[in-house]
């Protein structure tokens, strides 16, 4: 049979050492030992049986199998395809900053449509200038025919 409570098996008494003595709440870590190894972590030695010994293989166990998937995950190669950039960009924005930028720029949008500033322009302020060039702007832009004329058809026919 096993020792006594509170004795080693050469049945010499044993005190419970480490910062945890005087409460004998120990550590996880004593406590996981001390299935392993047939102890309460407090120094009591019981009898070591069959559950305890389970316990303890099947702790162990868990633990080198987290460890070896933690090893395994770390070594495997990432299959996922690289990672693109685009185009950077700039780092301003293309829309002129002064009145007379936007005036000129309106003016050059209006004649690539054909057209002229309208009466009275120069009441507007600066913020309906920069409007009514991005306005025209869009207006300008060429249609998705005009880019590709096979858009529109049936990717079959």
């Amino acid at each position: 049979m096993g020792a006594a409570p509170g004795t080693s098996p050469g049945g010499a008494k044993r005190r419970p050492f480490g910062p945890w003595a005087a409460s004998c709440s120990p550590p996880a870590v004593v406590l996981l030992a001390g299935l392993w190894h047939g102890t309460d972590g407090c120094g009591q030695w019981g009898e070591r049986d069959d559950t305890r010994t389970g316990w303890g293989i099947a702790i162990a166990a868990l633990v080198a199998g987290g460890a070896l998937g933690f090893a395994v995950a770390a070594v495997q190669e990432d299959d996922s395809p690289p990672v693109t950039i685009g185009a950077q960009q700039p780092a301003e924005s293309v829309v002129p900053k002064t009145r007379a930028g936007r005036v000129d720029a309106w003016t050059a949008e209006l004649k690539r449509a054909g057209k002229e500033l309208p009466k009275g322009w120069e009441v507007l302020t600066t913020d309906e200038i920069r409007e009514r060039y991005l306005h025209q702007r869009i207006v300008n832009a060429p249609a998705a025919e005009d880019i590709d004329p096979d858009m529109g058809r049936p990717a079959g026919g």
